[in-house]
């Protein structure tokens, strides 16, 4: 379950939008403080990773960065890192799309807290794992791990055949 999405420029860690679902729990304000722990590292380092995740107890935060911006989540540590990064690219996609020329020119914090309703959107299509949708990419990535392993078990088995016949 997706709990915590925040999109930031990293230049100065302006939060531009945020979406949280409502909770009870007592933690969420940890995971806020870690959250700013991770933006300022973002921020501090010249070239940012292009994804990241971090464990934090039983949830896990996952972030994409692109043009100086930084798309994070924080979800459950047992929903897929997959899923969690599809979502982010479907944020990051329509993020840019609308509001990518304009970020930098932002002074105010939640200048873009419209986009509130896409991102509660795209959390309602991931939330739910058994849809036909998420299982379609969870089967893709698979797929790509398959065909992976295969490329890597026939490169051994050729090097093996190569040292055998010298």
């Amino acid at each position: 379950m997706l709990k915590l999405t925040l999109i930031a420029r990293l230049s100065d860690c302006l939060p531009l939008t945020e979406s949280m679902e409502p909770t009870s729990d007592a933690e969420i304000e940890q995971y806020k403080k870690q959250r700013k722990n991770i933006l300022q590292q973002l921020s501090s380092n010249p070239v940012p990773p292009e994804k990241l995740s971090v464990d934090s107890g039983n949830y896990a935060f996952h972030v994409v960065t692109e043009s100086g911006v930084a798309f994070m989540t924080l979800c459950e540590k047992a929903y897929s890192t997959q899923l969690a990064y599809g979502f982010l690219a479907d944020i990051k996609g329509e993020f840019l799309n609308l509001y990518g020329s304009e970020v930098a020119k932002v002074d105010r914090p939640y200048a873009f807290i419209k986009f509130d309703s896409f991102i509660q959107k795209t959390i309602r299509v991931y939330s739910d794992t058994r849809t036909k949708r998420n299982i379609q990419k969870l089967k893709e990535e698979l797929t790509d791990v398959q065909l992976i392993i295969r490329k890597n078990v026939q490169d051994v088995i050729g090097r093996g055949s190569q040292l055998n016949g010298n």
